[in-house]
């Protein structure tokens, strides 16, 4: 297993991929075949939310693991609510009179949308913290069959609850629990000693060939975490990204680093509070499609750097709230 100053390499390549297949999708491309565009769909907030999972820690008691949370997503993203969005809205919007009310809401409804993720990952870390300390003595794949049911009925929820086509905030609540299966799989495997197996080639390929098939078997139309879409036949979600996550892992296991992905794949969190605001401008530029893509993956190495170098307790760097 590759490491690299206590980080396994890997792993921050496949968030490097998860986050640029992100910012893809924000950029409005669509790839010529759909069932490409709806593999990826099946795919990305799945792979983020098992990523998540891989290094789940309880920090010993509930007001230390509260503290850790808030220092690693609600600061981070508070202060991406504001900086740098409210700059770019500030150019884009200089001749227009906003009220204080409007910018004290933007950290509250974050205009810098895509930072819904960061809340409801925040609130599926407390569901999780809860579920841990609950069903300590359970056997793993009861706790995993619980989580399955109370999935269902969030996935059949979501079909009744009105869409608010505002920032969503019911539809994240929803997606904490249903991404609890994501975690929990996350933290079981890493518990079994998975990070630290060494795969043979032969095991690689059966993953991956296996992986594949199932990610196109059960892939479906119109997924979209943020608005607690989750397909037509409740499985088939699960099974879909599962198998795309298989996908991901064995290219990234064998490749272990690229450069770029493998250093935005570790400052995802920066790229997730700033890709939006980049691609505001981008648009109000003119600037659309492939090009604004190019454009806004290739600034966010240097805005990675200059925000963990000024910002470093705000960009879940280092803890603005001690212990």
């Amino acid at each position: 297993m590759t490491k690299n100053n206590g980080r396994i390499e890997y792993i921050d390549l496949m968030k490097g991929i998860c986050i640029t297949l992100v910012v893809i999708v924000h950029c409005n491309i669509a790839f010529p075949y759909e069932i490409i565009n709806n593999l990826l769909q099946n795919l990305r907030m799945p792979l983020y939310f098992f990523l998540s999972g891989l290094f789940f820690k309880e920090y010993g008691s509930f007001s230390h693991f509260l503290i850790k949370k808030v220092n690693k997503l609600v600061i981070p993203y508070l202060f991406f609510s504001y900086i740098p969005y409210i700059f770019i809205d500030f150019i884009i919007n200089a001749n227009t009179n906003k009220t204080i009310a409007y910018y004290l809401f933007m950290g509250i409804e974050p205009y810098n949308f895509p930072l819904w993720f960061l809340r409801s990952l925040f609130v599926a870390y407390l569901l999780f913290y809860a579920l841990n300390k609950v069903t300590k003595k359970c056997d793993w794949k009861t706790v995993l069959l619980f989580l399955i049911i109370i999935s269902f009925f969030v996935w059949k929820l979501s079909y009744y609850i009105p869409k608010t086509g505002w920032h969503f905030v019911p539809e994240n609540l929803l997606t904490s629990i249903f991404a609890l299966p994501f975690l929990y799989t996350a933290s079981v495997l890493r518990t079994k000693g998975f990070l630290s197996y060494s795969f043979r080639p032969l095991h690689l390929s059966i993953i991956f060939v296996v992986g594949l098939l199932i990610w196109l078997l059960f892939v479906q139309e119109n997924v979209y975490f943020i608005t607690a879409h989750y397909g037509n036949v409740y499985p088939f979600l699960y099974l879909s990204a599962g198998g795309g996550i298989a996908c991901v892992w064995v290219i990234c296991y064998i490749i272990k680093r690229v450069f770029y992905f493998s250093y935005v794949g570790r400052y995802s969190i920066v790229v997730l509070g700033t890709f939006a605001p980049v691609i505001r401008f981008l648009n109000y530029m003119g600037i659309n499609g492939t090009l604004q893509a190019l454009i806004t993956l290739a600034i966010m190495p240097l805005m990675i750097y200059i925000l963990i170098k000024t910002f470093p307790y705000f960009t879940a760097q280092k803890d603005l709230i001690k212990v």
